[in-house]
């Protein structure tokens, strides 16, 4: 069993809409996940740990429009250590566009 560490999201704006934002391909441990607002107003973010075939729902929202000030890097503590099985996904919400700037990192278990 190889253990690689890996950039799971690329740095990216969140979508105004709840947004599939990665999938895993085999069984994934988050390692670290931020959100930086660029903005000029707070943001709120959602997140989702969605399980396979499912879709994001109050049943498995990990984060609930937590407000991001401007210029805040908020580092999501409640994603670290969670376990994505194969094809399960990370979803996100950003309540403005072009404000919060994701990245996530964690180890890939193949």
């Amino acid at each position: 069993m190889a253990v690689t560490p890996a950039a799971l999201i690329q740095p990216k704006f969140a979508s105004t809409t709840a947004t599939n934002e990665y999938a895993a391909q085999s069984r994934v441990i988050v390692d670290k996940f931020t959100a930086t607002n660029v903005g000029s107003g707070a943001v709120a973010l959602t997140l989702w740990v969605v399980p396979v075939a499912g879709t994001a729902g109050n049943d498995n929202r990990i984060v609930s429009q937590r407000l991001i000030a401007p210029n805040e890097t908020f580092i999501v503590a409640e994603m670290n250590g969670h376990v994505l099985e194969t094809s399960a996904s990370i979803w996100a919400q950003a309540a403005a566009g072009s404000s919060l700037v994701l990245y996530a990192s964690g180890r890939v278990i193949a």
